[in-house]
């Protein structure tokens, strides 16, 4: 299904006089670093994930993704 779409934009659209530009959109951070930083610091301190996004007003997976995977590479051990 997907590669027909491909197919039709790249192939078969130029060929008809309908130009293919491919858009690459950019990704909004979510957090700064102070934000981040913030955030780490709140889950070391024995905060829960639902409470610190709903403070930051984003999801349990995007506070969950800050302190698992950013967090560590920055000096923040990881809490489950």
């Amino acid at each position: 299904w997907f590669s027909t779409i491909a197919n039709i934009c790249k192939n078969w659209g130029p060929e008809n006089g309908y130009s293919f530009g491919k858009v690459v959109a950019e990704r909004e951070q979510k957090f700064t670093k102070e934000e981040k930083t913030e955030i780490c610091r709140r889950r070391a301190y024995g905060e829960t994930f639902d409470v610190i996004a709903k403070d930051y007003d984003v999801t349990f997976q995007s506070v969950h993704y800050v302190c698992s995977r950013w967090g560590p590479l920055n000096g923040f051990p990881f809490h489950k």
